[in-house]
């Protein structure tokens, strides 16, 4: 009987949906006013060599957000996680999680993705670079990318993650949303 380990069980279940763990609770009634980086959204350019690039942005759901309805209930307790679709045809699922989402503060936010290139079987890919979006900078935590990396099947690679739609399309809506949180990537 063939055994399965963590890498190849953890890969596994990236590649059947984008989760989204949220870690490091800090205060369950934090109000964060959505939008707050709308009016940045018009200067967004692609520039930066040293940054990770949001190279799935689509400026059109953006400017029709207002038309997505604040959610009226919210999850009882804390959210500690969320599975979600990253293709951008499902923009309003993606905004209604997120809008929850935002009524809490967190530290960093963990987001993985499926890999829909790599041939490299039994390996994550990560990156210790901070995003640039179209809302300003979305900082990595440097910190917990770093304890990532020290995992031999764990790699430092930010093509990797600036091409692979399933975590560079959620983040704007990272950034949107819960502002000055810090991010892990993950592929």
């Amino acid at each position: 009987m063939r055994t399965i380990n963590k890498a190849t069980l953890l890969m596994t279940a990236a590649a059947v949906m984008l989760s989204i763990f949220l870690i490091n609770y800090r205060r369950e009634n934090y109000t964060h006013e959505v939008g707050a980086g709308e009016q940045e959204a018009e200067s967004y350019i692609h520039s930066s060599n040293d940054m990770l690039q949001c190279l799935y942005f689509d400026e059109t759901l953006f400017v029709n957000i207002k038309s997505f309805k604040k959610l009226n209930e919210t999850s009882e307790g804390r959210i500690r996680g969320c599975i979600l679709p990253h293709h951008l045809t499902a923009a309003d699922l993606i905004h209604e999680v997120f809008q929850n989402v935002s009524s809490y503060e967190y530290e960093t936010v963990v987001i993985m993705g499926p890999d829909h290139e790599s041939l490299e079987r039994g390996k994550i890919f990560t990156a210790a670079g901070d995003w640039q979006t179209p809302f300003g900078i979305l900082e990595t935590d440097y910190e917990m990318t770093s304890r990532l990396l020290e995992n031999s099947f764990v790699l430092d690679n930010s093509e990797k993650m600036t091409s692979e739609h399933s975590v560079s399309s959620i983040i704007p809506f990272i950034k949107y949303y819960m502002g000055a949180v810090k991010a892990v990537s993950l592929a």
